[in-house]
């Protein structure tokens, strides 16, 4: 009785004192459940797995990388022997090549005797000076025409007649060059227009948000306070801001530096370089030829000398031919009315003009010569005047012995 009396008292007095909602014990019994079936709905599972003979994994693993290094380095090899056997095979055939072109040189030096025969050399000078002491008709110094023709060995200016045998070659260089020249004009275009399209399609992306989750539990009960312990851990706040763009996408052209122009061009002008050293190296053959054959050279050089000689007096007898006709037809004209206003007008402005060589028709100089001869006044230039042996054809009668006489003897 005492029992059910204090729980009468103490049931009226926590009414009174500490009020309490209807549906607690639902509450109560909800939350006892859920605490107790928190764990029901998780399992997990642990697994353990055991390797065995690691170290014997370790040496499957050095053997087969030491396997791939050999084979590696194998065909590095391979490929290098391959090579190297090319490169034996082109120094084979070179050989070959130089060896043949050799002894056709040599063939054609000791047979004939015009082959590669066109060079001014000590020996040709010292004929000439030979020929000049002996008061004969000597050469040097050549005339403008026979420069073009005749090889100073150490001159490097490139005659016409070595220009004659690179052509082919000048022109595979030049055709090369233009090439070359579109090609990079081709790249520098390419690169403008790859660098334009760069510009123009670049795309950027910006994702930017805000995010706030925030639970209010209101009350002042003990179910109040509790959810706003527990619940209120989920209030969070996040700012996501975030860039993107298609640049990894884009093509990045990149321009030729000066050293890529260099490398590029370099294979060109070395083909230009070799082309005209060429020239010098074809005179080189001569120079071998006559160390290992020196009474042959002289010939050829006699021969030579003689030849030019004769040229030089053919060239003298034309000329002479020449010059008498054209002071024939002048004496003829003269006799016209209107020639002799013509003689009589040149001889007024001819302290005007620039009188020209009556042989080579070059302009005169200080150095030319003029006719001695009173009113004849013909000028010439110092080299045609001793190839007439100092005779003006103009206003004398033509010398049956100018061609033929002691200068030309084959004693040499």
């Amino acid at each position: 009785m005492d029992h059910f009396f204090l729980f009468l008292v103490g049931e009226s007095w926590c009414k009174k004192r500490v009020p309490i909602e209807s549906y607690f014990g639902e509450v109560y019994d909800q939350a006892n459940s859920a605490v107790t079936n928190v764990g029901s709905g998780i399992s997990s599972k642990l697994i353990k797995e055991k390797e065995d003979d690691v170290g014997a994994g370790e040496n499957l693993g050095k053997i087969s990388m030491k396997d791939k290094i050999l084979t590696a380095v194998e065909r590095r090899g391979a490929i290098l022997q391959e090579f190297t056997a090319f490169l034996k095979g082109i120094l084979v055939l070179t050989f070959i090549f130089i060896f043949y072109t050799a002894f056709n040189y040599i063939k054609l030096y000791n047979t004939d005797i015009r082959h590669d025969n066109f060079y001014v050399t000590t020996y040709f000078r010292q004929i000439d000076t030979r020929h000049r002491t002996r008061k004969k008709r000597y050469l040097l110094p050549m005339r403008k025409d026979e420069r073009s023709k005749l090889i100073a060995p150490f001159n490097l200016k490139i005659q016409t007649s070595e220009m004659a045998l690179i052509r082919s070659d000048i022109c595979i260089c030049v055709i090369l060059v233009g090439v070359l020249i579109l090609l990079l004009m081709f790249d520098r275009i390419l690169f403008h227009f790859l660098d334009i399209i760069r510009k123009h399609s670049y795309i950027s992306y910006i994702f930017a948000s805000n995010h706030k989750l925030e639970v209010e539990v209101g009350g002042d009960t003990l179910m109040a306070n509790l959810l706003r312990r527990t619940v209120g851990i989920l209030n969070s706040t996040s700012n996501t801001f975030e860039t993107s763009s298609n640049e990894m996408c884009l093509l990045r052209p990149t321009k030729l530096t000066f050293w890529d122009y260099a490398i590029t061009c370099l294979p060109i002008f070395g083909r230009i370089l070799f082309t005209f050293l060429q020239v010098y190296l074809n005179r080189l053959r001569r120079v071998i030829a006559s160390y290992y054959y020196p009474e042959r050279e002289k010939e050829r050089i006699v021969f030579l000398y003689n030849e030019q000689l004769q040229k030089r007096a053919i060239y003298a007898e034309a000329k002479r031919k020449q010059i008498q006709n054209k002071v024939r037809m002048k004496q003829i004209n003269r006799k016209t009315k209107m020639g002799a206003f013509t003689n009589s007008l040149t001889k007024w402005t001819k302290r005007f003009i620039r009188r020209r060589c009556l042989v080579c028709d070059r302009s005169e100089t200080k150095k030319s010569v003029v006719c001695p001869t009173p009113d004849c006044e013909t000028v010439y230039c110092r080299l045609c005047w001793r190839d007439m042996r100092k005779i003006c054809f103009a206003c004398k009668p033509h010398n049956d012995d100018f061609i033929l006489g002691p200068d030309f003897s084959d004693s040499e």
